[in-house]
């Protein structure tokens, strides 16, 4: 009588699988970097050394940057920026399709006008906590 040793090849599949899965986030990884440059491209980041107006039309939240295009074809990109005495005080809640927004040269100060009220956020900034 012979004695069976039966092998166990389980932990070869389980380092299989962990192999296929970080090489699957390493690729989401990528090609979510990839498209994430494309975009920015698109939008420049808004700063204060430049200047812009017209009418939103499209404003995006996309981890933490907040993409804005405009009816004049202006596009750019901004941080989190928040005033808090406004409801609701994020820039990316706040604004709405046709309000007007400009942003003066030499200043962070973004200028929204809706329904003939004037608000304000800066850039980037947290105010009025």
């Amino acid at each position: 009588m012979g004695i069976l040793i039966k092998q166990d090849h389980s932990g070869k599949w389980v380092l299989f699988i962990i192999v296929i899965v970080i090489t699957f986030f390493g690729l989401l990884v990528t090609i979510t970097n990839k498209f994430e440059t494309k975009k920015n491209k698109k939008y420049p980041l808004a700063n204060k050394n430049g200047s812009f107006s017209g009418r939103i039309e499209k404003v995006q939240l996309n981890r933490g940057t907040i993409y804005i295009a405009l009816t004049n074809q202006t596009r750019f990109r901004t941080t989190a920026s928040r005033n808090y005495n406004y409801d609701p005080y994020y820039i990316d809640d706040f604004l709405n399709y046709g309000d007007s927004i400009v942003k003066p040269l030499n200043t962070d100060t973004l200028c929204v006008f809706r329904d003939e009220k004037e608000y304000y956020f800066v850039l980037g900034k947290f105010i009025n906590q």
